[in-house]
């Protein structure tokens, strides 16, 4: 590798978003360092991210749907003092940390190109966290076949479950945010995270998240491997709502109206 390039991140791919056709690049970090979240444990993390566009800027002006699709969580865009600024996000993803310096980085052109017959390869022996920040149903499919193709384990969600295509379901759960969106998903023949907001009453069959804060965090996503989609057999999965104060009041508020 050239040694203006840092080894820890690659491109591994560059193109049309699936969602709307605007221009991505998916960037995969972790393959010298260490990620540093204690919940997923040490997987390569994959920021699928708008190429031309920052993070901060993607998310005030609503572009963020290039590569989140319509998901929920994205929050809302309004007007103040004529500026367009998002109000209510409830996403997990602090946007202005790892996003934007991925981003940053890739403009600095510090990430090579993987190309897609050296991409499994790359990823052989790493546990891949697919769509760190970013739908995976952004993504063409074959890029996370290849992707977790020599790895030991993954772990994927998407809230584009509806209209993604549906072999995406192999590599993701679908990610539902109440008991009738459980059972949609299920319907079309999902794997199921719920976000619960309400009692956090057990659905269908769940179990709930080992990783999790009400659960002790006995384990991490690394060690645990069930949210693999349909590559493996196990339960759906709930997990309380959590992240900031604010977060949480707004995911809450938002799924009760």
């Amino acid at each position: 590798m050239n040694d203006n390039f840092n080894a820890n991140g690659r491109v591994i791919y560059r193109g049309p978003s699936m969602l709307d056709g605007q221009r991505i690049v998916v960037v995969a970090t972790g393959f010298t360092k260490k990620s540093n979240n204690d919940k997923t444990g040490n997987m390569i993390q994959t920021w699928i991210l708008l190429e031309d566009v920052s993070p901060a800027d993607a998310v005030n002006s609503g572009a963020d749907s290039s590569v989140c699709g319509d998901c929920k969580h994205r929050g809302e865009v309004v007007s103040l003092d004529g500026k367009s600024k998002n109000i209510n996000r409830s996403c997990y993803v602090t946007i202005w940390q790892a996003p934007r310096n991925v981003w940053e980085s890739y403009h600095r052109g510090i990430y090579q190109k993987a190309t897609l017959e050296e991409l499994a390869d790359l990823c052989a022996g790493f546990h891949v966290r697919i769509g760190s920040y970013g739908d995976p149903a952004a993504v063409p499919t074959y890029i996370w076949s290849e992707a977790t193709g020599k790895a030991p384990g993954f772990t994927g969600y998407t809230h584009q479950w509806r209209t993604a295509p549906r072999e995406l379901a192999q590599w993701c759960m679908a990610s539902a945010d109440t008991v009738a969106e459980y059972w949609e998903a299920k319907k079309l023949g999902y794997r199921i995270f719920r976000v619960a907001t309400d009692d956090f009453i057990i659905t269908g069959s769940e179990s709930r998240c080992p990783a999790s804060k009400e659960m002790g965090n006995k384990t991490d996503c690394q060690t645990c491997g069930a949210c693999a989609g349909l590559a493996v057999a196990s339960r759906d999965k709930v997990i309380k709502v959590h992240g900031s104060a604010a977060k949480i009041n707004a995911a809450v508020n938002r799924l009760a109206a």
